[in-house]
Protein backbone atom coordinates (compact mmCIF):
# COMPACT_ATOMS: atom_id res chain seq x y z
CA UNK A 1 0.00 0.00 0.00
CA UNK A 2 0.62 3.71 -0.96
CA UNK A 3 0.56 6.47 1.82
CA UNK A 4 -0.10 9.43 -0.04
CA UNK A 5 -0.83 13.01 1.47
CA UNK A 6 -4.43 14.00 0.74
CA UNK A 7 -5.62 10.83 -0.68
CA UNK A 8 -5.48 7.92 2.08
CA UNK A 9 -3.73 4.96 1.61
CA UNK A 10 -3.83 3.94 -2.22
CA UNK A 11 -3.36 -0.33 -3.09
CA UNK A 12 -2.66 -1.47 -6.78
CA UNK A 13 -3.93 -4.50 -7.98
CA UNK A 14 -2.20 -5.77 -11.06
CA UNK A 15 -3.49 -9.02 -11.01
CA UNK A 16 -6.49 -8.71 -13.62
CA UNK A 17 -3.39 -6.84 -15.86
CA UNK A 18 -3.79 -9.97 -18.60
CA UNK A 19 -7.72 -9.22 -19.02
CA UNK A 20 -6.95 -5.56 -19.34
CA UNK A 21 -7.91 -4.07 -15.45
CA UNK A 22 -6.15 -2.52 -12.87
CA UNK A 23 -7.52 -2.26 -9.82
CA UNK A 24 -7.38 0.47 -7.27
CA UNK A 25 -8.16 0.75 -3.64
CA UNK A 26 -8.21 3.89 -1.19
CA UNK A 27 -8.86 3.79 1.86
CA UNK A 28 -9.22 6.61 4.05
CA UNK A 29 -10.01 8.57 1.06
CA UNK A 30 -10.54 12.37 1.86
CA UNK A 31 -13.11 12.81 -1.42
CA UNK A 32 -15.48 10.28 0.52
CA UNK A 33 -15.01 12.23 3.66
CA UNK A 34 -16.15 15.30 2.08
CA UNK A 35 -18.81 13.63 0.12
CA UNK A 36 -20.87 12.49 3.02
CA UNK A 37 -23.43 9.76 2.47
CA UNK A 38 -25.09 8.29 -0.85
CA UNK A 39 -26.53 5.51 -2.62
CA UNK A 40 -24.49 5.67 -5.41
CA UNK A 41 -19.98 5.89 -5.50
CA UNK A 42 -19.54 9.24 -5.70
CA UNK A 43 -15.94 9.90 -5.55
CA UNK A 44 -15.51 11.48 -9.53
CA UNK A 45 -12.52 13.34 -8.91
CA UNK A 46 -10.59 10.54 -7.36
CA UNK A 47 -11.89 8.78 -10.20
CA UNK A 48 -11.14 11.35 -12.77
CA UNK A 49 -7.57 11.84 -11.20
CA UNK A 50 -6.63 7.84 -11.70
CA UNK A 51 -7.63 7.58 -15.42
CA UNK A 52 -5.47 10.73 -15.89
CA UNK A 53 -2.59 9.81 -14.38
CA UNK A 54 -2.87 5.94 -15.53
CA UNK A 55 -3.44 7.53 -19.15
CA UNK A 56 -0.50 9.78 -19.23
CA UNK A 57 1.72 6.69 -17.73
CA UNK A 58 0.58 4.29 -20.18
CA UNK A 59 0.19 6.75 -23.27
CA UNK A 60 -3.18 5.16 -24.28
CA UNK A 61 -6.76 6.80 -23.04
CA UNK A 62 -8.36 4.70 -20.01
CA UNK A 63 -11.24 4.88 -18.13
CA UNK A 64 -12.81 4.40 -14.42
CA UNK A 65 -15.14 3.16 -12.68
CA UNK A 66 -16.05 3.19 -9.07
CA UNK A 67 -17.42 0.39 -7.58
CA UNK A 68 -17.49 1.40 -3.89
CA UNK A 69 -17.58 3.93 -1.91
CA UNK A 70 -16.49 4.85 1.51
CA UNK A 71 -19.38 7.43 1.65
CA UNK A 72 -22.08 4.57 1.38
CA UNK A 73 -20.23 2.55 4.47
CA UNK A 74 -17.70 0.94 2.47
CA UNK A 75 -14.54 -0.38 3.97
CA UNK A 76 -12.70 1.62 0.91
CA UNK A 77 -12.89 3.07 -2.49
CA UNK A 78 -12.65 0.66 -5.64
CA UNK A 79 -12.09 1.41 -8.97
CA UNK A 80 -11.59 -0.15 -11.82
CA UNK A 81 -9.23 0.98 -14.91
CA UNK A 82 -9.43 -0.22 -18.02
CA UNK A 83 -9.79 0.64 -21.73
CA UNK A 84 -13.17 2.88 -22.13
CA UNK A 85 -14.96 -0.02 -24.23
CA UNK A 86 -14.09 -2.36 -22.14
CA UNK A 87 -14.90 -0.26 -18.68
CA UNK A 88 -17.87 1.47 -19.45
CA UNK A 89 -20.26 -1.37 -19.81
CA UNK A 90 -20.73 -1.54 -16.18
CA UNK A 91 -21.42 2.05 -15.80
CA UNK A 92 -25.36 0.02 -15.86
CA UNK A 93 -24.06 -2.39 -13.13
CA UNK A 94 -23.46 0.36 -10.74
CA UNK A 95 -26.37 2.31 -11.52
CA UNK A 96 -27.97 -1.60 -10.48
CA UNK A 97 -26.03 -1.03 -7.30
CA UNK A 98 -24.52 -4.65 -8.18
CA UNK A 99 -21.21 -5.35 -5.93
CA UNK A 100 -17.52 -5.22 -7.05
CA UNK A 101 -16.74 -8.38 -7.42
CA UNK A 102 -19.96 -9.47 -9.36
CA UNK A 103 -19.03 -5.96 -11.70
CA UNK A 104 -15.23 -7.47 -11.84
CA UNK A 105 -16.32 -11.17 -12.86
CA UNK A 106 -19.21 -9.86 -14.99
CA UNK A 107 -16.57 -7.64 -16.95
CA UNK A 108 -13.87 -10.60 -17.42
CA UNK A 109 -17.01 -12.45 -18.79
CA UNK A 110 -17.83 -9.69 -20.93
CA UNK A 111 -14.65 -9.38 -22.64
CA UNK A 112 -14.29 -13.27 -22.86
CA UNK A 113 -17.68 -13.13 -25.25
CA UNK A 114 -16.38 -9.74 -26.97
CA UNK A 115 -14.80 -10.46 -30.34
CA UNK A 116 -13.00 -7.12 -30.62
CA UNK A 117 -11.41 -7.72 -27.18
Amino acid sequence: MLETYGWGLIDFDFSYNQQGFLLVEVHHSAFAKARGGGDRPSCFIEAGLLSAFFSQLTGRELYCIQTTCESMQADCNRFILGLPERVKVAEPWIEQCQDHDTILSRLCTHLSTDPVG
